[in-house]
């Protein structure tokens, strides 16, 4: 899905995870409309959707990072700005946004699962974690507005999403679904 968002064209985007499934998915869209920065562990995964992209608006960089190190996450992010400017877009994590007070977007990709509890086997762990990632979008939605940022904070919470990893004889939603459901979620103000 490609849409017009002229002011987040030539920005900063931060996908968390760009490497496999619903993340590159999302680099994907948001590199066609003219941003994105892609960290992951598999940093060669990045590189490679990097030369897949090379003809189109946006630029995919990789950089490695394991986001759940958090010195590693931090010195990465301050890397990136350094590098390239300020960060306006975050998928999936919250770092150092607020520290330079810019207008932006938090997108967290949660489930519907985050929302109501279903009594299917073996996934009690996820649906605690995804719970959890309701809560801080919550929790996080508050303290932006409690210091009057410009940041709006959203929980994408799909149903089941087919990835490469995942094929369910169920009817799911696509990596594409997301991701421009994402780049829908940039365009507005």
């Amino acid at each position: 899905m490609v849409l017009n968002i002229p002011r987040f064209r030539g920005k900063i985007a931060i996908v968390t995870d760009a490497s496999a499934g619903i993340g590159t998915g999302i680099a994907q869209e948001l590199v066609k409309n003219g941003l994105v920065r892609g960290l992951s562990r598999r940093i060669e995964r990045i590189d490679e959707l990097a030369k897949k992209l090379s003809t189109e608006k946006g630029k995919l960089y990789a950089y490695k990072c394991d986001i759940t190190k958090e010195k590693q996450l931090i010195s990465t992010i301050k890397e990136i700005i350094s590098k390239l400017g300020n960060v306006h877009v975050l998928i999936n994590n919250a770092g150092l946004v607020k520290d330079n007070k810019t207008e932006g977007h938090i997108i967290h990709i949660n489930s519907i699962l985050g929302h109501t509890v279903m009594d299917m086997p073996g996934i009690s762990f996820y649906t605690a974690s995804k719970f959890a990632v309701t809560a801080l979008v919550e929790k996080l939605r508050q303290e932006i507005n409690r210091v009057k940022l410009t940041i709006k904070v959203i929980s994408l919470s799909p149903k089941y999403v087919k990835t490469h990893r995942e094929s369910l004889p169920i009817l799911g939603l696509s990596v594409k679904n997301i991701a421009d459901a994402v780049v829908y979620t940039i365009s507005t103000p």
